[in-house]
Parts: structure tokens; sequence; C-alpha cells
């Protein structure tokens, strides 16, 4: 039973995948990789940046070949694996053992027939990946996302607002085409409350509306308003005016 989990393993027809530089990449640990060499070519196999290789282990040292060698920079050496086989009709084993896991490989030899390099991808790179994307992604929906659950293509921003600098300034103004939302900044909630008016005709009328957390919410869209605090030379008020349509 043991030997036939072996061999379903081996022969999973996990497919490796070809890359633009010539390698054919296998996902590590999903089947048995096999590199095909070819005599007078040379075969890499490709370790993972920053791998180092302790040992290999080949029933037949003689008629295949093995050597080291590393490339790129200092800070991002990766170390490759030359293999040469000295005939066609050669197959075997061999053990890559390196500080960070354990390759077991099948290589076979023909007349002419040879891949260029083997290299991996690997599971934990796989769901680094995914978790990056995933991340990327969540923040991308706060970034776009108000508290309320509401995005911002859904909401129509075209307010502009001028007059006075108080504390409670509001962050933004908008609306969903229903009602409008008049957002102020946290420290609002424990300092003054501004007074809404609407401003028809030259007329200044209270507006009704509801705090909900740091917003006011006014059941209908307004065009023109004025939020006022405070009387006489301490009187502080911004005009917020609808500039758009969507």
């Amino acid at each position: 039973m043991l030997v036939a989990l072996a061999a379903k393993w081996m022969d999973n027809p996990d497919k490796p995948r070809w890359e633009s530089d010539g390698s054919v990449r296998y996902l590590f640990g999903a089947t048995l990789p096999t590199l095909v060499c070819a005599p007078m070519q040379i075969c890499v196999i490709r370790m993972e940046p920053g791998e180092t290789v302790n040992q290999i282990d080949a029933a037949d040292k003689t008629r295949w070949k093995f050597k080291p060698t590393i490339v790129g920079s200092p800070q991002g050496e990766i170390t490759e694996i030359v293999v040469k086989a000295t005939d066609s009709g050669l197959e075997q084993s061999i053990r890559i053992a390196t500080d960070r896991r354990g390759y077991t490989i099948k290589l076979r030899s023909t007349p002419s027939t040879w891949m260029p390099m083997l290299a991996f991808d690997y599971p934990e790179d796989v769901d680094r990946e995914w978790a990056a994307y995933a991340e990327t992604r969540s923040k991308k929906v706060v970034a776009t996302t108000l508290p309320t659950g509401q995005t911002f293509g859904e909401l129509d921003f075209g307010f502009r607002m001028s007059g006075d600098k108080p504390a409670w300034l509001p962050l933004r103004v908008y609306t969903d085409g229903v009602k409008t939302y008049i957002q102020f900044p946290d420290t609002m909630q424990h300092g003054e409350s501004p007074a809404l008016v609407a401003m028809d005709g030259g007329q200044e009328q209270l507006v009704n509306y509801r705090a909900a957390g740091d917003r006011y919410v006014i059941d209908k869209v307004i065009e023109r308003a004025a939020l006022i605090s405070g009387v006489g030379r301490d009187q502080r008020r911004v005009t917020i005016s609808r500039t758009r349509a969507r």
C-alpha cells in the first residue's frame, strides 16, 4: 500500500508550466519532477533565491555530472546545479538536500531532447501571493468604503464648502440621490455641534436632520445650506453649495 501511495504521488498529473526564461516550473511537493537532458547539452536545476545546497545524493555520478554555481548579486544569490548527461538512455533519481527542504528529482537522458532549466514554485510563496492579493483588495475596500457601508462609486460628492474653518469643519458632504450626508471629524462629538439651515431664495430656515455617529443625515438632497455655531463675534459659519448632479 505504501508503494502504491508513492506511485500515486509520482504519477500525479499536476502539470509543470513554462516560463519566458525557458525554465520548466513545478509546484514543489505536488508530484515527482522530471529533468530531461541530452549529451553535450547543459541542464540546470534552479533553487529558491537564498537557498543553500548542502548535499546531492545520486546512485550514478559517473555518467551524470553535477556542478553547483551561484548567479545573481550578493544580496540576491541563487544557487543553480548544472547537470550533464554523458550518454542517452540514462535514468535515475537524485536527492538534493538544502537548508530549507529536500528535493527528489527524476533524471532522464535522450539523444537530443532536453530541458534547459528546472525550477520550482513553492506553496508558501503562492499562499503569500494570495494573502497579499487579499490584503490589497481589503485595503481598497476600506479606502473606498465609508463606515456606513456605502462605497464612493455609489455616491455624489459634488458639494463645495466655503466660509470659516472651525474645529468641526466637515470632512465631506455627499448624497446618494435621496439623502444628504455631512460627515464631521471625530472631535466634534466632544464639542459644540453646529445648527443646519437651508438657504433658499435668500431665506434661511432650520433643516430637520438626525445625528448618526459622526454624520448629519438630511432626508433630502440639499442645494445650498449653512452650518452655524456660536453668536455674534464668536459665530462660525460654513456654507455648503451643491456644484453638480451626477
